[in-house]
């Protein structure tokens, strides 16, 4: 389960009870019903990656063995490439996996965010894994 629908139900099930607990139950029910989840995020599966590039803005872009799916408008231009922001620690640790994946010519399968916030032209990757 997704981390905001675990968060959700937990308040939810929480401030369900009495009175001013139903008006607020019905509030997150109704918000939980108007969310919808990305549709466009781009993904990927059982792909090599064929090159690997690095800013000295902390922008990393890695390029696939194939092209993306479903990714977002933004990304169309470069459609079987992602990127990252390699500045934050996050975005470290995830640059750390894919330069070992390159290296060790190992698959990888992953989704995108939805967005092209790192780069303009590139759909910022969200989650991979090695898939051998």
């Amino acid at each position: 389960m997704k981390a905001w629908l675990r968060l959700a139900v937990r308040r939810f099930k929480r401030f369900g009870r009495g009175a001013a607990g139903s008006a607020v139950s019905l509030l997150c029910a109704l918000m939980l019903s108007m969310y919808s989840a990305p549709s466009s995020a781009g993904s990927f599966s059982n792909v090599t990656i064929t090159r690997i590039e690095a800013e000295t803005n902390g922008h990393f872009f890695v390029y696939l063995s194939a092209n993306i799916t479903n990714g977002p408008s933004c990304g169309q231009v470069n459609p079987n490439a992602f990127a990252l922001d390699a500045s934050t620690e996050a975005g470290k640790a995830m640059m750390a996996m894919m330069i070992a994946a390159y290296t060790l010519n190992k698959t990888v399968t992953g989704i995108g965010s939805n967005v092209c916030d790192v780069h303009g032209n590139y759909e910022t990757i969200f989650d991979m894994y090695t898939t051998n």
